[in-house]
């Protein structure tokens, strides 16, 4: 009977209570606001789930959001097994903006953790994560559908993450490795494609729009965008950025450079406003599959200086929630190329959307090839 009691007494408060000390514990060092767990199942021979995890910022907003957190063991049978696996359920990650400014009330504890010495994580797998943007009305963007996974590879972990709805063509994925599961210590490829977000709510787009007087025309329609990036770090240099609405078409040059963790920018767009070039498209030649249209080519054309003096070269430097006459200078287009030209020409025939056909090309940069990190320093390149 004694046993029995013990048996019970260890699966309902002392082992749950010492798990959830570890866990807050743990989490408690990097994060300044509160961690709650409100329960915690324990198994002797299988999984311990955590269930309704909430952080939370010191006025109450909520970060993240986690419905489940399976921590599988080895070694069942010790009092404390060693943990190998973790398996995320309704994961949702928020981001609030307070006068256009994200900032998650990180702290770096006074002296490193020292590794725990029940976990020896071979994977982490997240089944179903959502994010969403917040600011002072509410939330203002959402995405749900992601898929990550972390397993351990070599000397740290190959990590994958993807999204892509049934029967559409946005999509999210981003291929990397890590020494650590931390941000900082990740290295790796991505590529994302959205179609009819609304911008208003998000950093330095509105403020191009603004800059180039087409607020009114440009921000209530939707847009569709695609990014191929690197990331090292916190700090993702760009490969291609495209954007398009009704109104307007804009191409991010290659080599710029976003600080996902402090807001700061530094890169270049090239802008078109579609009442501007419209008219001057149909006189160039299309890009077909022998390229009549090449970089070179395309400088010998009459209406060459015209349709580069119709198009606005942007410089975005600064913190992303800046205003627009703080953050953007307009500068001279020296090299107007014929992949450009075809972008905006298709943007305007297909009334603001970008051509699925880039898909093809965004994918190669993950099918095939390891990651490798091409903003190995925080230096820009144009």
């Amino acid at each position: 009977m004694l046993l029995a009691v013990l048996a019970f007494a260890l699966k309902w408060w002392v082992v749950p209570a010492l798990v959830r000390r570890e866990v807050e514990g743990r989490l408690w060092g990097y994060w300044d606001g509160s961690i709650s767990i409100g329960r915690v199942e324990f198994n002797y021979l299988g999984p311990t789930y955590l269930r309704r995890i909430a952080i939370r910022d010191r006025s109450g907003r909520e970060w993240l959001l986690l419905a489940s957190l399976a921590i599988v063991p080895r070694n069942h049978a010790r009092l404390r097994p060693m943990v190998v696996d973790l398996l995320a359920e309704g994961l949702e990650l928020r981001a609030h903006f307070t006068g256009g400014r994200c900032s998650p009330p990180w702290r770096r504890p006074p002296q490193a953790q020292q590794p725990t010495r029940y976990a020896d994580i071979q994977q982490v797998t997240i089944g179903d994560a959502a994010v969403g943007f917040f600011n002072e009305q509410g939330r203002t963007w959402s995405a749900g559908g992601f898929r990550l996974t972390a397993r351990l590879s070599g000397s740290g972990y190959a990590i994958s993450c993807l999204r892509q709805p049934a029967g559409s063509a946005e999509r999210f994925a981003f291929a990397g490795h890590s020494t650590s599961l931390e941000l900082a210590d990740l290295r790796g490829e991505g590529l994302i494609r959205l179609e009819g977000v609304g911008v208003s709510q998000a950093p330095v787009i509105p403020g191009i729009f603004e800059f180039l007087g087409l607020a009114d025309a440009g921000l209530p329609n939707k847009c569709s965008l695609e990014a191929a990036f690197d990331l090292a770090g916190g700090w993702a240099t760009i490969r291609r950025g495209r954007l398009a609405n009704p109104v307007l078409a804009l191409e991010a040059q290659k080599g710029g450079m976003i600080d996902l963790g402090t807001g700061a920018v530094d890169f270049y767009v090239v802008a078109a406003p579609f009442k501007d070039v419209r008219g001057l498209l149909p006189s160039l030649p299309p890009v077909g599959p022998l390229g009549q249209l090449t970089d070179e080519v395309i400088r010998t054309l009459d209406t060459f200086s015209t349709l580069t003096a119709r198009l606005t070269r942007l410089h975005i430097k600064g913190h992303w929630s800046d205003p627009p006459e703080k953050l953007i200078t307009k500068e001279p287009l020296e090299a107007l190329q014929a992949g450009t030209v075809e972008f905006i020409r298709q943007a305007i025939e297909s009334g603001g959307r970008l051509p699925t056909g880039t898909l093809k090309v965004f994918g190669e940069l993950l099918e095939g090839h390891p990651p490798t990190s091409r903003a190995a320093s925080r230096g820009s390149e144009y």
